[in-house]
């Protein structure tokens, strides 16, 4: 074997990248990505395929799609909200226990008794799914957050702030919040210095819980006013939404009312937006309320990719840097001013031993002359506020677009891409084929190719 395959898993590797790339390759035949200067034929080719596959999903009012339901061990359905990490996590498993088998049927004869084997794997199967969810969940925490935490320990934590810590101001804050806050002192405190801990923790306390997932959650003040409050959350999504409301009076996203740290915990004021999250109404949309949704969503991304990018750099934030959120977040080191940069960074960390020559194969499928948008980044259902008002005939309307942690400038096929990321309902519905692409185009090559790049990474 050659000195450039050290060892056969590594030529492995290489075989089935190779394999892997060639599908993309003629993938990229059928839905070539325009590049400047192309001809109108090869887009209209690619419309009438896509057409193809999405006939299924007229624009009409018809039943809601049901989802599919799977079942635990013990015959019970299971919980499967944040699906990407609890997929990986069962995949891993079963993996791990297959391997063990497979490595002793190796070792032996075919009719040997596995007898002990299994029993053992009887006791270990239940205990170890339970551990690798977990890890799985807490590396994905920054990434992933459909799910509403049920522990009642934690939320009550998570919403007392401890007296005595440093408190910083982030972002001023606006006169309302600073109202509410004095409001909430003089209820929680009959006499005495004013104490902003005290005052948030009051305020907090008789809020109301609209969200929480592991040490994050969204809590409401008063009718208009939320926090979102976590461990050092990142400030690039109330800067983003102050970008746009400076430039934008048509995109709807949440007005920024002030950022302050108490110790460790951050706390993003902001207004309140009606409207229920999009990933709890889509069961039960007709398709024609779907594509009532597609057709909103196409309008809003439109205008957000004419906006002024916030600065010369890729990503957002202040410094600017890039985020890539996969089964944990990725965070580029520096300021980056072109797409080769960008590139770079995606292969970066976190790399398999051995991957390199398959992930040089894959970046060699990269450009770097893609045009940089304004992007939101996690454009799932579950960062899209909506309402329906059946009563009134209105169908579904979109209030607003949240969670822009991820925002920033970016080439322009991000927005497609992290719009299919491995998170309900991409698994179990049908929201790919309602995808806004008229707003953020398509880019099917650009999803094949990160997908490999995601076996390079993680």
């Amino acid at each position: 074997m050659s000195a450039r395959f050290s060892s056969w898993t590594v030529g492995l590797s290489f075989t089935l990248g190779a394999s892997i790339s060639l599908a993309v390759s003629f993938l990229a035949l059928r839905f070539r990505e325009p590049t400047p200067g192309t001809g109108t034929s090869t887009a209209n080719t690619q419309q009438a395929d896509r057409s193809k596959s999405r006939s299924k999903f007229k624009c009409s009012p018809e039943s809601p799609t049901k989802e599919t339901i799977i079942l635990g061990t013990d015959g019970k359905p299971l919980n499967t909200e944040d699906d990407g990490d609890f997929r990986k996590a069962m995949v891993l498993l079963n993996e791990t226990a297959m391997g063990e088998f497979n490595d002793r049927l190796q070792k032996t004869v075919p009719w040997a008794d596995l007898g002990t084997l299994f029993a053992r794997w009887y006791r270990l199967y239940g205990s170890s799914y339970h551990k690798l969810v977990q890890t799985r969940n807490l590396k994905s925490q920054d990434c992933r957050g459909s799910s509403t935490s049920k522990d009642s320990k934690l939320e009550n934590d998570l919403l007392s702030v401890r007296q005595g810590q440093a408190v910083n101001t982030l972002r001023p804050l606006a006169p309302e919040v600073t109202a509410l806050l004095q409001q909430s002192f003089e209820q929680e405190v009959e006499q005495g210095d004013y104490d902003i801990c005290s005052a948030l923790s009051g305020a907090l306390r008789r809020g109301k819980l609209i969200w929480s997932h592991f040490a994050r959650a969204v809590v409401q003040l008063d009718t208009s006013i939320v926090v979102k409050l976590g461990h050092n959350l990142s400030l690039t999504s109330g800067d983003m939404t102050a970008h746009i409301r400076r430039h934008s009076t048509d995109i709807p996203v949440p007005q920024p009312l002030g950022v302050i740290s108490v110790g460790d915990m951050t706390y993003e004021f902001m207004s309140l937006i009606e409207g229920r999250p999009l990933d709890k109404l889509w069961p039960e949309l007709s398709n024609a309320e779907k594509c009532s949704v597609r057709d909103q969503l196409d309008i809003i991304l439109t205008q957000l990719r004419l906006l002024p990018l916030p600065s010369e750099y890729f990503g957002g934030g202040n410094p600017p840097h890039c985020v890539d959120c996969r089964m944990w977040k990725r965070r580029s080191p520096e300021r980056m001013e072109t797409e080769a940069q960008f590139n770079d960074f995606l292969f970066s960390d976190n790399r398999r031993a051995g991957m390199e020559p398959y992930a040089e194969f894959v970046k060699s499928m990269f450009r770097e002359n893609h045009r940089i948008v304004l992007t939101h980044g996690d454009l799932h259902p579950r960062n899209i506020l909506a309402v329906v008002d059946a009563e009134r005939g209105e169908g579904i309307r979109i209030t607003g677009l949240i969670d822009w942690e991820y925002s920033g400038a970016y080439p322009e096929y991000w927005e497609f891409v992290k719009s299919l990321n491995t998170i309900r309902p991409i698994r179990f519905g049908d929201w790919p084929f309602f995808l806004p692409v008229k707003g953020m185009g398509e880019y099917y090559e650009r999803y094949a190719i990160d997908c490999l790049v995601e076996h390079c990474v993680t």
